[in-house]
């Protein structure tokens, strides 16, 4: 089936996840080892007044788990991540919700393949905590 007109802004939920103080913690140490995602008691007395996730984590979460396993097998090269904004933190268990949509999709010059722009949403409570672009080089079929 080719990259359907469908998808174009069709939102495809990639379901919930709530990340426990562990999972903060163990993330941070092998990729963004600042001290209000390792310790408690640090994260306590920062701005944030609780342990957060890295700004990367549920990203990465939604990403790898759900995102890949769906689409990663018509995927032939990553090809940018933009406007990565963080709006709000996201706090050890807080229940966040990733989604995403096809925002623009057009075939490369050769026509064979396609270069699609992925909009993500992270949410906590009904209000985006995050948003990106990734834009990636997919063959003509999902």
């Amino acid at each position: 089936m080719n990259i359907s007109e469908a998808l174009l802004m069709q939102n495809i939920e990639l379901g919930e996840k709530g990340f426990s103080e562990r999972e903060i913690i163990d993330f941070a140490k092998k990729n963004d080892p600042l001290p209000f995602h390792l310790d408690l008691e640090t994260a306590n007395k920062s701005i944030f007044k609780g342990l957060v996730c890295s700004g990367s984590q549920p990203f990465n979460y939604f990403y790898v788990n759900r995102w890949i396993p769906a689409f990663g097998d018509s995927v032939i090269a990553g090809l940018s991540v933009n406007n990565w904004n963080f709006i709000a933190p996201i706090y050890a268990y807080d229940l966040v919700i990733g989604s995403c949509y096809i925002k623009e999709k057009k075939k490369t010059k050769e026509n064979d393949y396609w270069v699609v722009k992925w909009n993500f949403e992270i949410t906590i409570r009904e209000k985006i905590a995050q948003e990106l672009t990734l834009s990636v080089l997919m063959v003509d079929a999902l």
